[in-house]
């Protein structure tokens, strides 16, 4: 013997664990078609529990998703059943409603109600949600997993319907397999709210500086004029083995491409994830020797300087250097942790200089904690 759409149905879903809303739409409509075509259902509503303030009410799933309908209570002002859904709903009933008048055959102008599935007493009055001349509400309650009634599957007709145990028993299969295929929807739903808002959250990642997977760049800035026992100190220490392979160092002397050498400085400089600039050049013919920041220098400085905030585009951070003998730091820069050279008699202390210098750099490019 062949499996009733219902079987069918709830085998479905069963089976499934994802369901979106699309999916969930469709399963939906090939219930109205079935009981369309085997019933005359002209309206069914899919109706779930929602809230009104701090009360529960009924809100159809379809036009919830679609913004058009509000939410129904259960109760009225007076504490009493609202509607027929509501008395389903409220009281875990299964109702086949007609007019107990057959003279008076529309529920929406009828005064008194017959139940016939359940023989229920009390039913309060139709509540019409549309303009269809209903002759027949069929209301089946929606559980969960752990027999709590989250909303009803309400089938309506213009047909006066007689009950009959093989409808009975194909309507509560559907609305059994309608219930479990929303609890699947619900959570496919979560799911994707939960995957949007870490997709949004990996998004946000991307707005902030990201550290580089390649070999950062360090740019050394420099007038040409600086003192060479500084400038070739520094770089032998670039080439120290414990460096070579934390960054790329970029000299601007050792720039020989053709072109405009400013732009050419600029762009280097703009790749550059670290910075150290030399400022001091010797003012000629000063005796004994005296310095000043060349301004050169000091504007590549700046750049630097601008991007030390680790929430630009692209962050930078850099090292100052300057002469003892020097004419006062710009502004901007007084407040860094200068690099003083350490001179005695005009000469370099070199072993002195590579210790402050390599300090310095581990803590820039973080090599020591």
């Amino acid at each position: 013997m062949s499996s009733s759409f219902g079987e069918q149905l709830i085998q479905f879903a069963y089976a499934v664990d994802y369901i979106d809303a699309t999916s969930f739409n469709r399963i939906r409509q090939l219930v109205d078609n079935y009981t369309r075509n085997t019933l005359n259902i002209t309206v069914t509503r899919f109706m779930v529990t929602s809230r009104i303030g701090n009360e529960i009410g009924l809100i159809p799933h379809k036009h919830a998703t679609m913004g058009k309908y509000s939410t129904m209570p259960v109760r009225d002002s007076r504490g009493r059943v609202a509607s027929q859904t509501a008395f389903a709903f409220l009281y875990n009933k299964r109702l086949w409603i007609v007019s107990a008048n057959p003279s008076e055959p529309l529920l929406p102008k009828c005064r008194s109600y017959r139940d016939l599935w359940s023989k229920s007493k009390g039913i309060p009055k139709y509540i019409k949600p549309t303009n269809d001349p209903i002759k027949t509400s069929i209301i089946i309650p929606l559980k969960d997993e752990n027999g709590n009634v989250f909303g009803v599957f309400n089938f309506e007709t213009v047909e006066r319907l007689d009950i009959t145990k093989a409808a009975k028993q194909e309507l509560t299969i559907i609305a059994d397999a309608m219930a479990i295929a929303y609890r699947t929807h619900s959570i496919t739903k979560a799911r994707n709210l939960f995957t949007g808002n870490a997709i949004d959250e990996l998004n946000k990642i991307l707005q902030h500086p990201l550290p580089k997977l390649t070999k950062p760049n360090i740019f050394l800035a420099s007038s040409t004029n600086a003192e060479s026992d500084v400038i070739s100190t520094i770089k032998k220490i670039f080439l120290e083995k414990e460096y070579l392979d934390k960054f790329n160092q970029i000299y601007w002397k050792d720039i020989h491409r053709p072109g405009n050498i400013n732009m050419q400085l600029l762009n280097e400089l703009g790749t550059c994830r670290y910075g150290v600039c030399y400022l001091s050049e010797r003012i000629p013919d000063a005796q004994p020797a005296l310095y000043q920041d060349n301004p050169n220098v000091v504007f590549e400085a700046g750049m630097l300087h601008g991007r030390s905030d680790a929430n630009s585009p692209t962050p930078a951070s850099w090292i100052p250097i300057r002469e003892k003998n020097s004419t006062d730091a710009p502004f901007d820069f007084a407040s860094e942790r200068m690099i003083i050279v350490p001179r005695q008699n005009g000469r370099l202390q070199v072993s002195q200089f590579k210790t402050m210098f390599r300090n310095r750099l581990d803590a820039l490019i973080g090599t020591k904690k």
